[in-house]
Formats: C-alpha cells, structure tokens, sequence
C-alpha cells in the first residue's frame, strides 16, 4: 500500500504543467469549412480586464467580447468563435484578425494573432476514376453475356 501512495506522488511530481505562456492563442488557426467555430483563448500573468475584438478583414465585419481574466491563477479566458459573440459567422472566406486590448495593474496591453478560413475540398483518388470505369465494361459485359 504504501508503496502504491510513493509511486503515484513521484508520479504526480514527475508530470509536466500544463500551463501556456502569456498570450493569445487560436485553435483551430485554419477553418477548413466555413461555418465551423475556433476557440479562442487569452492567457496573462495577472488579472485582466478589456476587450476583444474579432474582425473579418474581407468584410470589414467586426465583433466584440469583454474580457475579465479573473482573480485566481490562472489568469486565462477562453470563448468559442463565432458562438460567443452575437451575431459572428465564420461563412466569409479569408483573414480574421483578433485583438485584445486589456489592462492589468501594470499597464494597458494589446495582443494580436488571427485566423482563416478555407474552403478546403479532398482531391479525388485516381482510384475512383479507375473504378468507375471498370464498372462500366462490367456491366457492359455482364449485359453481353445474358444477352447471348
């Protein structure tokens, strides 16, 4: 038992953090199909307060969020674009930059990064091209055969 309690605290100690640098981060960077959402997520070494501003660049569409990082570590926040901000779509292809502008005890910042959107389509394989016409003198065949 006891050596059981041993393993699984130096395991415990032995486990990386899972913590982020200060900063503002998207994930998914790329949206593949428009209409899908990305998670957007600041993190600060202290608390934060401000806001976020999300715009399209192509349609000049821009769309806001307030930020309160909180007073217990970890300072971080986290939304789900387009779902958190009234009236946002991710259906205009391009460039969307974020902006965060915040103010900690120590000053006013402002972070950027930004994401896309891609109409992205998965080539066909030439194996279906094949395919297809094999099963064309296939069933050419097959007609031949009863015809006879």
């Amino acid at each position: 038992m006891l050596v059981a309690v041993i393993a699984t605290f130096t395991l415990y100690l032995a486990t990386p953090a899972l913590a982020l640098d200060s900063g503002i981060y998207v994930d998914p960077g790329t949206i593949t199909v428009p209409g899908q959402s990305t998670k957007i997520t600041l993190v600060t070494p202290l608390r934060a307060t401000g806001t976020l501003n999300v715009t399209c660049v192509q349609s000049g569409n821009s769309w806001t969020a307030s930020i309160d990082t909180g007073a217990a570590s970890p300072h971080m926040q986290s939304w789900t674009f387009p779902t958190d901000f009234s009236g946002a779509n991710t259906n205009t292809l391009g460039l969307y930059t974020v902006t965060a502008k915040i103010t900690m005890h120590v000053g006013q910042y402002t972070w950027n990064t930004s994401f896309r959107v891609e109409f992205f389509v998965y080539p066909e394989l030439p194996l279906g091209a094949v395919m297809a016409v094999g099963a064309c003198f296939a069933g050419l065949a097959g007609y031949r055969k009863l015809k006879k």
